[in-house]
């Protein structure tokens, strides 16, 4: 409600003889406002980048954003967009972010490295592989792992999981 609104709520008010304080109604009308407030979606940090960049820097609308080649070809992560719009849940989540409020779920963030070696686990065009070069490794998330369907890494006793800050 802008503030207009409020005053001529407040004045309908107190024509029906309900109210006497400007101040308390309009406290009132402001407490309500925050109860009914629909809290933030949280989606994963791809998913806030996806929207991020499908409404304020390619101004796409909703079914573009969903569309799977509109992803494939905008998107920084478009397999894991995918994956998790293809999740009918997931995707009344992304309308409700996308019209409302959202906030990134903060998850942890790992490196893998297999055991007794210095091999790092990366993603490239071509896929994941493991190579010998830890400056310039990958940090990726538990959920990033299982969509990738690379969530063997998480239970193998030869690989080690760093977190990351």
């Amino acid at each position: 409600m802008n503030e207009k609104q409020i005053t001529d709520l407040i004045e309908r008010m107190r024509e029906l003889g309900h109210i006497y304080s400007y101040q308390g109604a309009k406290k009132l009308i402001l407490e309500y406002e925050k109860l009914n407030k629909p809290e933030k979606v949280k989606v994963p940090e791809y998913i806030e980048d996806w929207i991020f960049k499908c409404q304020l820097l390619n101004n796409f609308s909703l079914s573009s954003a969903l569309d799977s080649n509109t992803i494939h070809l905008y998107a920084k992560k478009s397999e894991f967009v995918k994956k998790w719009l293809n999740d009918k849940n997931n995707q009344d989540l992304f309308a409700r972010a996308w019209l409302t409020d959202y906030e990134a779920e903060k998850e942890t963030k790992y490196r893998v490295k297999l055991k007794n070696t210095n091999d790092y686990l990366n993603e490239t065009e071509v896929g994941f592989h493991f190579y010998n070069n830890w400056k310039n490794n990958k940090t990726f998330t538990r959920k990033e792992l299982e969509y990738s369907d690379f969530s063997w890494v998480l239970d193998c006793p030869g690989i080690e999981m760093e977190e990351v800050e």
